[in-house]
């Protein structure tokens, strides 16, 4: 099993026995032989492992779920790797939705009444009487 599959296992074993919100707690460990063929519950070893010396686990962990008050076995690996799954599975899912934005037209200079225009341009001579004095305009006369 790679890096990605034994994360995946992880995170929907995780994802059936805990829920965000609920509290787990880890004891142990506990010493077995390994012929008891204890498996851990979160990533199914020794069934997904490639050639397993033991039939089962020999660090067992208890992880319980404080809030429901199911236990679940584990091994030394996963004791170690859940609380990382664990942070990405409490982080909120946050679906966006789109918003369109109903902006009004610009008016168009075609829009505008001749009368209103001439009211709103200037000619060159007002505009240099206006803004010549501007630092922001920059048509001076060098």
């Amino acid at each position: 099993m790679d890096k990605q599959e034994y994360l995946k296992t992880i995170r929907e074993s995780l994802e059936k026995f805990w829920k965000p919100g609920q509290k787990l707690a880890v004891t142990g460990p506990i010493t077995a032989t390994g012929d008891e063929g204890i498996c851990c519950m979160l990533c199914n070893w020794p069934l997904t492992g490639e050639d397993p010396q033991v039939k089962g686990l020999k660090n067992v962990y208890i992880l319980t779920n404080t809030t429901t008050g199911e236990s679940i076995t584990i091994g030394s690996v996963c004791r170690k790797k859940y609380e990382k799954v664990l942070e990405v599975l409490s982080k909120p899912k946050l679906k966006a939705k789109s918003i369109k934005i109903q902006r009004e037209p610009y008016p168009f200079y075609d829009d505008i009444p001749d009368e209103e225009l001439e009211e709103r341009t200037l000619t060159d001579e007002e505009y240099v009487y206006y803004f010549l004095d501007d630092d922001w305009a920059d048509i001076r006369d060098e």
